[in-house]
C-alpha cells in the first residue's frame, strides 16, 4: 500500500488508548496533571496566556490562567468556536460503525486489510492479542436495511 507513492508505504497502528496513555505519563513526568470531566466553558486572552472558566462534574465553577490553550476535542470544539476558527474538512452523508470482535480467518491474520468500491467501505486493524480486529465499515441505510455477513469472520 503506498509502494512507489510514499517513503512510508505500510500502516501503523498506534491504539488511541495507548497515545493517551503515553502523552498523559509524559505530561506527568513534566509536572502536568490531565484532568478529565472537566468542561471549558469559555476563556479570554490575558496578557501572556488565557484565563479559561471550567466547570468541574460536581458542578462547581473555577478559572484557570495558562500560558496556552489547544483545542484537541474534535470538530465541535469550544476552543476553535470562540476563536472563530472552523474546522477544515468535511462531514460524510454515510454512517460507519464500528466493532472490536473476536474472529478468525483470513482477514484476522493481524495485517490490515481495505476494501472499497462504489458501493461499499470495509477495513479490518489488527488489535493486540489472537484473533481480535477492529471493524470499520459503512452501514447499509435503506428502507429494507439489512446485515452483511462477511465470509470467514466469526
Amino acid at each position: 500500500m503506498g509502494a512507489g507513492v510514499s517513503p512510508y508505504p505500510y500502516a501503523l497502528i498506534f491504539p488511541q488508548d495507548e497515545h493517551e496513555r503515553l502523552l498523559i505519563d509524559r505530561l506527568a513526568e513534566l509536572g502536568v496533571e490531565v484532568e478529565r470531566r472537566t468542561e471549558l466553558l469559555d476563556f479570554t486572552e490575558a496578557d501572556g496566556g488565557v484565563i479559561a472558566r471550567l466547570k468541574r462534574a460536581d458542578g462547581g465553577e473555577e478559572t484557570c490562567e495558562a500560558t496556552y490553550i489547544a483545542g484537541c476535542d474534535g470538530a465541535h470544539s469550544r476552543v476553535r468556536e470562540t476563536l472563530m476558527l472552523g474546522f477544515a474538512g468535511g462531514t460524510y452523508d454515510h454512517l460507519f460503525y464500528v466493532a472490536d470482535v473476536d474472529g478468525n480467518g483470513a482477514a484476522i491474520n493481524g495485517e490490515v486489510h481495505v476494501g472499497l468500491d462504489v458501493t461499499d467501505f470495509l477495513a479490518v486493524f489488527p488489535l493486540k492479542g489472537e484473533g481480535r480486529a477492529r471493524l470499520v465499515a459503512r452501514c447499509a441505510m435503506r428502507r429494507d436495511t439489512h446485515v452483511k455477513i462477511w465470509r470467514g469472520m466469526t
